[in-house]
């Protein structure tokens, strides 16, 4: 979880500095934040995602201890990228967009 408010609060300031930088406009740093964010959920989120999974999977077949708690870790995770694109509509929404 704090990998996550860590992630969003980097994306947030970064998206300030962009906007204080020459010229930007809003769109554009909307596009920019749109395209972050397609990037995180569903370039590095979807290997992970598989990646843990496969990793979870294997520790089951070998019949460790800690194997389901972290194939419930990759379960989480996976609904937490799912559920990121929501919660930035929703900010966007309380925003006033």
């Amino acid at each position: 979880m704090k990998k996550l408010f860590f992630s969003l609060l980097l994306l947030c300031v970064v998206s300030v500095a962009w906007a204080n930088y020459g010229e930007g406009s809003i769109a554009d740093i909307e596009d920019f934040n749109k395209r972050a964010i397609d990037f995180v959920v569903f370039t590095i989120g979807g290997a992970a995602f598989v990646g843990g999974g496969a990793f979870a999977m294997i520790r089951l077949m070998m019949h460790k201890e800690d194997a389901f708690q972290r194939a419930g870790w990759v379960i989480a995770g996976g609904a937490g990228l799912v559920l990121i694109r929501i919660l930035w509509n929703v900010m966007q929404s309380f925003a006033g967009k």
